[in-house]
């Protein structure tokens, strides 16, 4: 950004999307670690006070901050606009998707991984010359989550999904075509990637200096009487569970109860209190009453946050659930609460 300006004044601004948590963040090192400073204006829906209304307004700063949220909801207005009437030419016009911006760069890239969502069809329509996306996860479930990325980088011709879904998608499924397929997958993403290592430089000089090597120690916790009392009965309570689900032949359907019972085991080496029921560890089978009592306990700043999720994903193994648990008082999820979470939320 500060090296590799546009040489057209009316198409110099760069617009850097990024979750709302890193707004802040990406604001105070572009002021503090650029001189002379950028100019800098951050736009999210859920601010309040001056807005600015016009494209043109916009392309006077040098960096224009926003959030995926804010995109998505420009994309859902005018794919209302749209479906009421496809032909319309005196629409308002959406001031990022109709703009056209010198340098787009999506943080935090993975945001869009899912093709159908409304934030990656915003992402898709941005307008720039150039375009760039961070991410240290650009694939958590499926080569096709790499799909987004590449139309949202205008990579062709994998940034049409049906060009990419033959060549990867089935490609990668189906032995015949599996060796062939993951040649090309390869060859695209050493084109396309620009890893950052501990070896890597910037103008020769390497990033990271004098940094020690990685040392493992083992560490073995040590119970006393009491602690280890605590912990064998936590530990039975879960196996006896376990073995339950095992038997009725629902341990998939269970996976995330399960990790929760390896949590709370983790948890009490720590410290007892950290779990407040021993009784309870070992189930968390609850009545339709007590999870909506349990639900009612979530504060709203915490609900707000719930509804914001397009999707629920795992935070081991980042699969997609249809089901979430979530967790009091955090509102943080596992798996399976669906009914509990349509009568908080709705």
């Amino acid at each position: 950004m500060v090296t590799r300006t546009s040489e057209d004044k009316n198409c110099k601004t760069t617009l850097i999307c990024t979750p709302v948590a890193l707004l802040r963040q990406w604001y105070n090192e572009i002021r503090t670690k650029t001189s002379p400073s950028l100019n800098v204006y951050i736009h999210h829906t859920s601010a309040r006070g001056k807005k600015l209304r016009t494209s043109k307004e916009l392309l006077q700063y040098d960096v224009v901050l926003t959030t995926y949220n804010t995109l998505a909801h420009e994309w859902k207005v005018l794919d209302k606009l749209l479906a009421e009437d496809p032909d319309t030419t005196d629409r308002p016009p959406s001031l990022f998707l109709d703009t056209t911006w010198y340098r787009i760069i999506l943080d935090e890239a993975q945001v869009i991984k899912n093709r159908s969502t409304q934030t990656a069809k915003a992402a898709h329509m941005l307008k720039s010359t150039y375009r760039w996306s961070l991410s240290g996860t650009p694939m958590q479930n499926g080569v096709e989550e790499m799909y987004s990325q590449l139309a949202f980088l205008r990579i062709r011709p994998y940034s049409n999904w049906k060009s990419f879904h033959e060549t990867f998608v089935i490609g990668l499924k189906k032995a015949s075509k599996q060796s062939a397929a993951m040649k090309k997958f390869q060859a695209l993403l050493k084109a396309i990637l620009l890893r950052r290592t501990k070896m890597s430089k910037i103008d020769g000089v390497e990033i990271i200096k004098g940094l020690p090597g990685k040392t493992i120690e083992m560490v073995h916790a040590v119970f006393d009487e009491e602690q280890q009392a605590f912990y064998q009965a936590l530990e039975t309570g879960a196996k006896i569970q376990l073995r339950k689900y095992q038997a009725a032949g629902t341990l998939g359907r269970n996976f995330g109860n399960a990790l929760v019972m390896l949590l709370r085991l983790r948890q009490a080496c720590l410290h007892p209190r950290i779990i407040k029921e021993v009784k309870k560890a070992g189930s968390i089978e609850l009545t339709m009453d007590q999870q909506v009592t349990l639900a009612k306990e979530f504060s709203e700043q915490t609900v707000t946050r719930i509804k914001e999720l397009t999707t629920f994903e795992c935070p081991i193994c980042f699969e997609t659930v249809l089901n979430p648990t979530l967790v009091l008082p955090c509102g943080h999820h596992v798996i399976s609460f669906s009914v509990v979470l349509t009568l908080v939320l709705y």
